[in-house]
């Protein structure tokens, strides 16, 4: 007999949770949005108005120390992929589940930016 492959991903529960987030957070937006509104007058949020993110921002050690770190995990998942056990391997769920679940709510989110 043939063994088959099956890859795990999210669990059904996860998957609902993200579903419902996304069309309940469409719903809202459509809600909220007055057509009436030109496009200039729509909310802005300036980050670098918390001193906090300003002054991290500011600091010259910053672009390398965030790339390193995206770097660093880019790199884990890699290595998990191409040296883990393909049954259970967190490279796959981490890019076919989390990766496109999280890119809708990016691009939701943060599109603009």
């Amino acid at each position: 007999m043939r063994s088959v492959h099956v890859m795990s991903g999210a669990p059904l529960g996860l998957a609902m949770v993200a579903l419902a987030c996304i069309l309940i957070l469409t719903h809202v937006i459509v809600a909220l949005r007055d057509p009436s509104k030109d496009a200039k007058n729509y909310p802005k949020w300036d980050l670098l108005r918390i001193p906090f993110l300003n002054a991290l921002i500011q600091k010259s050690w910053f672009p390398l120390a965030a790339q390193s770190l995206f770097v660093g995990a880019f790199l884990l998942i890699i290595s998990a992929g191409l040296f883990g056990n393909p049954n259970r391997n967190i490279a796959t769920t981490l890019t076919w589940t989390w990766w496109w679940a999280l890119l809708i709510f990016m691009v939701a989110g943060g599109g603009t930016i």
